[in-house]
């Protein structure tokens, strides 16, 4: 049996990890476990027994982690794009477009300002933070994480 070389690795996957690869894929394009399972040819309890395991909704998190920002990089490309036509708009001799235009523009300026002094009210200086203090934040976050759980709603047939 020959296994697909992975990118990252260089290693085979098993018949099985290419299966739950397959069901992450379908997990990210499908909204029930039912339409995922049929569509990357497993069974519903197959696919609720792989999201129960913590490898698994590890590795779906991180796919959908990397969905998540690759479309929050699409968003942020276009906002180049949205700010040249807001500029453009300003001076498009249609007074409503001029006015909206103007305070689009002010009302995100203000935003952006506010999110940097927010960002800067919560910076940490790690450096008078224990190491200790640092270990429990640590652990702290550990749970938190293992405590999500992946938000699929199981519909029956």
């Amino acid at each position: 049996m020959s296994g697909i070389v992975t990118g990252e690795t260089g290693t085979k996957l098993t018949k099985v990890e290419r299966a739950t690869e397959r069901a992450i894929v379908a997990l990210l394009q499908h909204p029930t476990i039912a339409s995922a399972a049929e569509s990357c040819g497993v069974s519903e309890r197959t696919m609720w027994r792989w999201l129960q395991r913590d490898a698994f909704q590890k590795r779906f998190q991180e796919a959908q982690h990397a969905v998540v920002s690759s479309a929050v990089g699409a968003l942020q490309a276009a906002t180049i794009e949205a700010v040249k036509t807001l500029r453009r708009n300003l001076n498009c001799g249609n007074f409503f477009a001029e006015n909206a235009a103007a305070r689009t523009i002010l009302e995100q300026a203000m935003r952006g300002v506010r999110m940097d002094e927010i960002e800067r009210e919560q910076a940490w200086d790690l450096s008078v933070v224990s190491d200790d203090d640092l270990l429990t934040m640590a652990r702290v976050q550990e749970q938190l994480e293992a405590q999500r759980k992946p938000r699929f709603a199981l519909q029956r047939r």
